[in-house]
């Protein structure tokens, strides 16, 4: 099975990030440039929307290993219905690709 290597985004930088973003659009200003009372509700703001983020970004990511986890497993079917593999072979793959899929690899 391939392994899909990613860059996972710092959280804290993309907050930051996002709170300059925040700071600039609606105020034209710095984030440290805002009274504190601001910024915190700025942060929050930007807090929320990495939250939101990072929870879309960790759904993608299961959807896409369902998707490959399935098509390893229909490769390795059709590999059996044309005779290259035995069924105790087949029942070892399904096994190794389920506890893969189940540990998150």
């Amino acid at each position: 099975m391939s392994e899909v290597k990613r860059h996972q985004p710092d959280r804290e930088e993309w907050t930051s990030e996002k709170a300059d973003e925040l700071a600039d659009k609606r105020y034209g200003r710095e984030f440290a440039s805002l009274p504190s009372s601001l910024q915190m509700q700025v942060w929050m703001e930007a807090e929320q929307e990495a939250t939101d983020y990072f929870i879309g970004l960790a759904y993608h990511l299961a959807t896409e290993a369902d998707a490959m986890y399935d098509r390893e497993r229909e490769d390795n079917l059709t590999a059996m219905e044309d005779g290259q593999k035995t069924a105790v072979e087949l029942e070892a793959l399904s096994a190794d690709l389920e506890l893969s899929r189940r540990l998150g690899k």
